[in-house]
């Protein structure tokens, strides 16, 4: 009976540890994520892709270059744009990764025929850390930007 107890009190303390030891690991919080989300979002509402970029990490999956460019392209061919979202969750690796996966809406207006468009999905957006600080590393499923 005692080896039981004290199985599960070393159980409950390697847990204990672990966990806290995973939760100390994640150098970023959740509002940080959140702030350079909406900083992004903010960036492409207002069609300001310098600010934009510089939320986008050098080595961004796919090529930092073709994301300017369907950026570019993206305000080229729509206007008006508003962006809502729910973060669904956040997942550090616990190394210099931040997956966030959020639902979406979007609308805009298709500047050629002036119609008004509401787009809705589900994007997972990864982060990479530098400096206690999340840049853009890639989107996946539905992209919110670069998707004209």
């Amino acid at each position: 009976m005692n080896k039981k107890i004290n199985l599960i009190i070393l159980i409950f303390a390697f847990i204990f540890i672990l966990t806290n030891s995973l939760f100390a690991s994640s150098n970023v919080s959740d509002k940080l994520i959140k702030k350079t989300i909406d900083d992004l979002i903010d960036a492409y509402v207002y069609k300001s892709l310098e600010k934009f970029m510089s939320n986008v990490d050098d080595d961004y999956t796919g090529d930092k270059a073709i994301l300017d460019g369907a950026i570019r392209k993206d305000f080229s061919l729509i206007t008006d744009i508003s962006i809502s979202y729910t973060i669904n969750s956040i997942i550090p690796d616990f190394k210099d990764m931040v997956f966030v996966s959020i639902k979406f809406t979007r609308t805009y207006t298709d500047i050629n025929t002036g119609s008004r468009n509401l787009d809705e999905g589900l994007c997972t957006m990864i982060f990479k850390i530098k400096n206690n600080k999340p840049f853009l590393y890639s989107m996946r499923d539905k992209p919110l930007f670069g998707f004209k």
